[in-house]
C-alpha cells in the first residue's frame, strides 16, 4: 500500500521514477487513474467541507444578530411609552416610532422627534441622547411640547448586555402635567390659606396650642407662646412649654392622656405665674384631631375666681345672718326645687332637715305639710299647689311664728287702754312732750285748765307755741 500511494502521488506531480521506464506497473494503468480521482475527489471535499464550515460561521453570526436585533426590539416595544427610538451597539437608529407616525417609519434622523418639542428642550434632549450613545448615560427628563399644552417624558437608557444598544422612550404625560400644576395651584392656594389662618390665630388673644399623639405640643399661637415665657419657636416638644409648676409636674400631659382615652373633652383651672402675676387659667383639651391629635385652649379666669370667692363670701355671710333670725326663709329655684333653707324654717314645720338637703319640690313639700295636718284646710288642694306654683319663676318664702308677737301686742294694748281709761279720769292735767318737744299725750282735765281746743292739740304743737298764743 505504501508503495501505490509513493508512485501515485509521484506520478499525480508529474515526476517518473527510473524504475518506471523499464518494468511495467503492478496494478496496471487503470488501478493509477482511478487511485488519482479517489485522491481529487477527497481534495475538493475537503474545500468544499471548509467552505460550508466558514458559511455556517457567517450564518451564525447573522443569526446571533438577528436574535439581538430582535432582542432589541423586543425590549424596546415591550416598554410601555408612546413612542420609541432603538439604535443597534454600532449606534445606527433601527427603530422610530413616534405619537404622530405609524410604526414603519424609521426616519434617519431626531428631527421627528426634535419637532414634537419647544427649540431649547430639542437641544437638551439631543445632548442627552448623544451622551446616552457614547457613554451610556441613561437620563430621564420631562420636556415641553411644541404645543403649550403638550408635555413629553423622555426615558433612554443602555439595553441589556445580551442585546446591546440603547433606546429612548417617549411617553406623553400632558395628562399627568395638568393634573400636577392643578395640585400645584391648590398646593399654593392651601399654603396661602394656611398662612392666612396662622395670622389669623396668633391674632387672637386666647391662647391656642396643638398636641402630637405623643402628647407634646407640636404648636401655638403667639399668645400661648407668650403665656408659657418661650418663643415661639421654641415651644414644640419643650417641656417648658407645659402650663404647669413644681407642685402639679406632669399636670398638662396627664389631662391631655385623659382626654385622648376618653375621647372626651377635659379641663381644669390651674393657677400659674404669668407676667410676675399669679393668674387663674381655665385649661382645655379636645381630642378628635388629625391622627390622634389635640386641640387645647387657655383662658384667663382670675377677674371670675375672684368675683366667685367674693359672692362666696357673701353668701356666708348671709347664710350666717338668715341662719341666726327666728324667721323661717325657705328659696325655691326655676326648677322649683328646694336651693336653700335655714334652721328657723326646719323648725317651724318641724320637717327633717336632711329631706330638705335633698332639695325636694315646692309640691312634695306642701303635701309633706299637709300630710302632717300643718297647713290650713283647703277644699280643692290640687288647685291650691296649682295656685301656689304659678308663683314660680324663683320663690322666695318666708314665715314666722308671730304667737308670742300677738300675745305681747295684745297685752300692750290692754295697757294704754286702761292707762288712759285712768288719765281720762283724773282731776288733774296731764301732759307729755316727746324728744322733739311737741304734744305727745294730753287728758280732758289738761284742757279744761287751759280752755284749750281738743282739735288743734291733735296736731302735736311745740311747747313754747301754744294755741292762741298761751304758754
Amino acid at each position: 500500500m505504501r508503495f501505490v500511494r509513493a508512485t501515485a502521488l509521484a506520478t499525480f506531480g508529474g515526476i517518473s521514477p527510473a524504475w518506471a521506464a523499464t518494468e511495467p506497473p503492478v496494478f496496471g494503468t487503470a488501478a493509477v487513474v482511478t487511485t488519482g480521482l479517489l485522491i481529487a475527489t477527497i481534495v475538493v471535499a475537503g474545500v468544499l467541507l471548509r467552505q460550508a464550515r466558514r458559511r455556517a460561521r457567517q450564518a451564525d453570526a447573522a443569526l446571533a444578530a438577528l436574535d439581538s436585533q430582535h432582542a432589541r426590539l423586543q425590549a424596546a416595544l415591550l416598554t410601555p411609552a408612546d413612542g420609541c427610538l432603538l439604535w443597534d451597539p454600532a449606534g445606527r437608529l433601527q427603530l422610530a416610532r413616534l405619537p404622530a407616525q405609524s410604526d414603519e417609519v424609521e426616519p434617519a434622523s431626531l428631527d421627528d422627534l426634535a419637532g414634537l418639542l419647544k427649540p431649547e428642550d430639542a437641544e437638551t434632549a439631543t445632548a442627552a441622547i448623544s451622551a446616552l450613545g457614547h457613554d451610556g448615560t441613561p437620563f430621564d427628563m420631562e420636556l415641553a411640547g411644541r404645543d403649550d399644552d403638550r408635555h413629553w417624558r423622555l426615558h433612554g437608557a443602555p439595553l441589556p448586555a445580551d442585546c446591546g444598544g440603547h433606546a429612548v422612550w417617549l411617553q406623553d404625560v400632558s395628562a399627568q402635567q395638568r393634573r400636577l400644576q392643578l395640585a400645584e395651584q391648590r398646593e399654593t392656594t392651601a399654603r396661602g390659606q394656611l398662612t392666612d389662618l396662622q395670622r389669623l390665630l396668633d391674632a387672637v388673644p386666647i391662647p391656642l396650642y396643638e398636641r402630637g399623639n405623643d402628647l407634646a405640643v407640636i404648636w401655638c399661637n403667639d399668645a400661648y407662646a407668650h403665656l408659657v415665657g418661650l418663643p415661639k419657636s421654641a415651644v414644640p416638644g419643650a417641656d417648658a412649654a407645659e402650663i404647669e409648676t413644681a407642685l402639679n409636674r406632669n399636670a398638662g400631659r396627664n389631662m391631655a392622656r385623659t382626654a385622648f382615652d376618653s375621647g372626651e373633652p377635659c379641663s381644669e383651672i390651674r393657677h400659674f405665674v404669668v407676667d410676675g402675676a399669679r393668674r387663674a387659667l381655665h385649661v382645655v383639651e379636645v381630642p378628635g384631631l388629625r391622627d390622634g391629635h389635640l386641640a387645647g385652649l387657655v383662658r384667663d379666669v382670675t377677674d371670675m375666681e375672684e368675683k366667685e370667692l367674693d359672692l362666696r363670701r357673701h353668701m356666708e355671710a348671709h347664710d350666717e345672718v338668715l341662719s341666726s333670725l327666728s324667721t323661717s326663709i325657705s328659696i325655691y329655684g326655676p326648677d322649683k326645687r328646694l336651693s336653700y333653707f335655714n334652721p328657723a324654717y326646719a323648725e317651724l314645720w318641724h320637717l327633717d332637715g336632711d329631706w330638705l338637703g335633698s332639695r325636694p319640690l315646692h309640691t312634695e313639700v306642701l303635701d309633706e305639710l299637709r300630710e302632717h295636718r300643718r297647713l290650713p284646710e283647703v277644699p280643692d288642694f290640687p288647685a291650691y299647689k296649682r295656685e301656689r306654683l304659678k308663683l314660680f319663676t324663683d320663690l322666695l318664702e318666708t314665715r314666722e311664728d308671730i304667737t308670742d308677737s300677738l300675745a305681747l301686742e295684745r297685752s300692750f294694748n290692754t295697757l294704754i287702754a286702761v292707762q288712759r281709761e285712768t288719765l281720762d279720769n283724773l282731776y288733774e292735767g296731764v301732759v307729755v312732750f316727746g324728744s322733739d318737744g311737741r304734744l305727745k299725750l294730753f287728758n280732758p282735765a289738761y284742757i279744761r285748765i287751759w280752755h284749750l281746743e281738743d282739735a288743734r292739740l291733735d296736731d302735736e304743737p311745740r311747747e313754747h307755741r301754744w294755741p292762741d298764743g298761751k304758754a
